[in-house]
């Protein structure tokens, strides 16, 4: 017969196992997260500055991390994070119309390589429409900063594979004042916005985490 791997129990050990890892992994996330802010702006030429602060870290009911040394995976997660967002109108009118530019070329079925130069285009003339703004406003003493701050709230998986630096993340359920959120930004880019910081923040510590349960396991065998 087969010998059976210590990664994979009968009976109760499973439910055992399982319930440690989701204590042990809800418990890291909550210390390391909790009122942390995480700075997103994947593209600085055009894109606003987004602090996402990470207020409460839970789960749903029936959410669980399970571990493996292949795979740390954490379902149902419920992320509440504060979302600030700056940058003039003129900066997010801008940024608006380069993302809209991508979105239109990937449709059309572009190739990359076009759509990266149709794209630069785009970036450019936001650029050079946001600096002829902020100079006219500089010359007549406007307010050029806009600063909204919004409520996100959101339900994730996160998986960590083993030798994948970045936690992948999924988003299930996303909650936000939709009004306020299109005042400033799309909700689906707040929603990119918000995801990306998760999947930043998680990665440091699902990384920690894998490491300890490993060791852990190591010194068992």
């Amino acid at each position: 017969a087969l010998p059976i791997s210590p990664t994979f129990t009968m009976g109760s050990s499973i439910c055992c196992c399982e319930a440690d890892a989701t204590t042990f992994a809800l418990d890291e996330l909550k210390k390391r997260l909790e009122g942390q802010t995480k700075v997103v702006q994947p593209d600085p030429r055009i894109d606003p500055e987004v602090h996402v602060t990470f207020l409460e870290v839970t789960k749903a009911d029936g959410g669980a991390a399970t571990f493996s040394p292949l795979k740390f995976t954490l379902r149902d997660m419920i992320f509440r994070t504060s979302v600030e967002i700056k940058g003039t109108k003129t900066q997010l009118a801008g940024a608006a119309a380069a993302k809209g530019a991508a979105a239109a070329s990937q449709k059309v079925g572009v190739d990359q390589a076009t759509a990266g130069k149709f794209v630069d285009g785009v970036v450019k003339m936001a650029q050079k429409a946001t600096s002829a703004a902020e100079s006219a406003k500089e010359m007549l003493k406007f307010e050029t900063a806009t600063t909204r701050t919004i409520k996100v709230d959101v339900t994730v998986d996160l998986v960590k594979e083993l030798n994948v630096e970045e936690v992948a993340v999924k988003i299930k359920d996303f909650h936000t004042d939709i009004k306020m959120a299109e005042m400033v930004l799309s909700s689906d880019r707040v929603r990119a916005f918000v995801e990306k910081a998760i999947s930043a923040k998680a990665s440091e510590v699902a990384t920690r985490m894998a490491k300890a349960k490993t060791e852990k396991a190591l010194a068992k065998a």
